[in-house]
């Protein structure tokens, strides 16, 4: 049951899926067919699908769908100007220098301005671009102790 859920929910956004490439799916995010669907996993598949959309003949591995999702909770969802574009991008590590962001910017057709507002579209552009950028990730939240 959980394995049609799952199912279920790539084929939303990628389309139907055949019986030989799904299990190939499940191995490749290392999901067992028997696991239930949780919340988790669940976006794991989704996120996994919309990589899958942007990149259709590029392999992708469970590190980049972690990446994705990483990129995709530090990025703004629906639209922003460029200077908080900018400051999103200055949390990734290393930090891009301003004529890399520009260059980026014009690679993906979307030219970088502080002054410019992006529509969701084009910041799944710049989430596309920056998910392609291996060597840079964004820095994890450091933990806070208590003290005692």
């Amino acid at each position: 049951m959980a394995g049609t859920i799952l199912r279920n929910e790539y084929e939303k956004i990628v389309g139907q899926v055949s019986d030989y490439t799904w299990p190939r799916i499940l191995r490749r995010l290392e999901i067992s067919d028997t696991t239930s669907a949780k919340a988790g996993v669940i976006l794991l598949v989704r996120a996994y699908a919309q990589l899958k959309l942007l990149n259709p003949n590029r392999t992708i591995r469970l590190s980049d769908v972690q990446r994705y999702e990483f990129i995709c909770s530090n990025l703004p969802q629906l639209s922003c100007n460029g200077a908080q574009l900018f400051e999103a991008l200055q949390r990734l590590e290393p930090r891009p220098s301003k004529p890399t962001i520009y260059r980026w910017g014009q690679e993906i057709g979307v030219p970088f301005s502080v002054d410019k507002m992006y529509t969701e579209i084009e910041i799944q552009q710049w989430v596309k671009k920056i998910a392609s950028q291996t060597k840079f990730k964004f820095r994890q939240p450091k933990s806070i102790g208590v003290a005692s």
